[in-house]
């Protein structure tokens, strides 16, 4: 079935023969993606998940989703998207929120990100959506982002007589990554080659006449003067075309600039580019290398990737510069770089730290209970050896016995 738009801005998720119907404002679908994805980045492996409210209308039997709030999560057990008690308390408070931005609209459903899991209800997310989103016609949008394509997506609704399926979504979709341009950053200009036309100047004629109104009369050239300005003027010509075609030759091998963009957002950095450049049609691959406060880091980008015209990356200083370079036939066509000055958002590394620090205490449980294992297997050991050296002994003991009745005079 394809969709249909009810405005360029907007979009259409149904299902045929199920109710219900979903209208999303595509610009607050593209940023809960953006943070989907911007979890995802937070940690080498897997990242973390995050959740929210979506707000919205319900109006005969279409849900109109128009805007979010994130759900806070300290992720107290770990990367995954589990609340704990005051988590519980934030998202009770976030849904009795109400203002200017929010005037009209209430909670329709909410949605949460899997990074470790496919496109389906986890028994700890139906948790959520019983408790928090009872009304039969609040649904659950499912994401599973992806570092170097877009983000897959699902809505999960209960049927009319109540029924939920979790195992997957009826209509999963894709969100594919825009790039949006904002003025407020400096571009650099888009510098092509290019062949300008070379005006060729004629030998001034030998014989030409002077005006009329001359006081005097012209006075004849020497021909051998003639032949010496015409030599020199051909000189002065093969050594321009010559510089010319050097330049030409020295300014292909050296790539062109490529629009290239920075933006933050509390600690999230958004590197954008002209997605639409010719340069960008026909790459076999880019590279972005980010040098965050003196931590370089290289990431491969695929043609694919390229054309989607941006990159999520989770700043850890005050100071990123970024350069992204594109490759044809093994050559560099064309490069950007771009480089960020503010302030560090150490708000960034307080997930990962929490993260690390329950990964250290399970480490720290996991090495003590190895521990008292190696230290039990090693008294068992211990007591073993001593028990084979007290029967060794009164074996010794014995045999001393023996031989002390066989030496005794008629003993047989």
């Amino acid at each position: 079935m394809k969709d249909t738009w009810v405005e360029p801005e907007s979009g259409i998720w149904v299902v045929e023969g199920r109710s219900p119907r979903i209208e999303y404002s595509q610009k607050a679908i593209e940023e809960v993606c953006n943070l989907a994805l911007s979890g995802l980045q937070k940690l080498s492996r897997g990242g973390i998940e995050v959740g929210g409210v979506l707000y919205g209308r319900h109006e005969d039997g279409v849900v109109h989703i128009r805007t979010w709030r994130q759900i806070a999560c300290e992720h107290s057990r770990g990367p995954a998207f589990l609340l704990s008690p005051s988590d519980t308390s934030r998202l009770e408070a976030l849904l009795r929120e109400s203002g200017p931005t929010l005037e009209g609209l209430r909670p329709v459903g909410w949605f949460v990100s899997h990074t470790r899991s496919e496109i389906n209800l986890r028994d700890e997310d139906q948790a959520i959506f019983d408790r928090y989103f009872p009304e039969p016609w609040q649904v659950t949008l499912v994401l599973r982002p992806a570092r170097h394509r877009g983000t897959d997506a699902g809505f999960f609704f209960r049927e009319p007589d109540g029924a939920l399926q979790t195992e997957s979504s009826y209509k999963p979709f894709s969100v594919a990554a825009f790039a949006r341009f904002s003025s407020r950053h400096e571009a650099r200009p888009d510098v092509r080659p290019r062949r300008l036309p070379l005006a060729v100047k004629r030998p001034f004629p030998l014989e030409q006449s002077m005006p009329e109104s001359a006081a005097e009369a012209p006075q004849p050239v020497p021909a051998r003067s003639s032949s010496r300005l015409a030599l020199l003027l051909w000189a002065i010509l093969a050594i321009g075309l010559i510089g010319t075609g050097a330049y030409y030759f020295l300014r292909a091998g050296q790539p062109a600039d490529l629009v290239f963009r920075a933006a933050d957002s509390d600690g999230q950095m958004r590197l954008e580019w002209d997605h639409s450049s010719p340069w960008l049609r026909n790459a076999d691959y880019g590279e972005l290398e980010i040098n965050d406060g003196g931590d370089k880091t290289t990431h491969r980008l695929t043609p694919e990737f390229l054309r989607q015209g941006n990159f999520v990356y989770v700043r850890k200083s005050d100071d990123v510069d970024s350069r992204l370079t594109v490759y044809k036939n093994g050559r560099a066509s064309t490069s950007g770089s771009a480089r960020f000055l503010g302030e560090p958002d150490n708000r960034t590394f307080t997930t990962e730290i929490n993260y690390l620090r329950s990964e250290q205490k399970r480490l720290e449980a996991a090495n003590a209970a190895e521990t008292a294992r190696k230290i039990a297997v090693r008294k068992k050991y211990e007591e073993e050896r001593s028990r084979n050296r007290r029967l060794q002994q009164q074996l010794r003991i014995l045999e001393q016995q023996v031989r002390s009745l066989r030496s005794q005079p008629g003993s047989r």
